[in-house]
């Protein structure tokens, strides 16, 4: 789905995003991003508008998304 009409800002984080994605030192690599969070604190609404934002262009993109409730180290 979409991300959110009422998403707005973390341009900063989008933009990190986009910079690692296009790199064209990575050109050649499998390259993956982690999001990271408290719930609630718009994860997903940034890897969604992220997707929306680049779709189109010549990149391909997988995204895998999971939730895990807790990790012991």
């Amino acid at each position: 789905p979409p991300a959110s009409p009422a998403f707005t800002g973390r341009k900063d984080i989008l933009f990190k995003l986009e910079e690692y994605f296009t790199s064209a030192a990575l050109s050649t690599r499998q390259r993956v991003f982690v999001l990271y969070g408290l719930g609630g604190a718009g994860k997903t609404q940034i890897a969604r508008k992220f997707i929306e934002q680049n779709q189109s262009g010549p990149e391909s993109f997988r995204y895998y998304a999971f939730s895990i409730e807790s990790y012991d180290y």
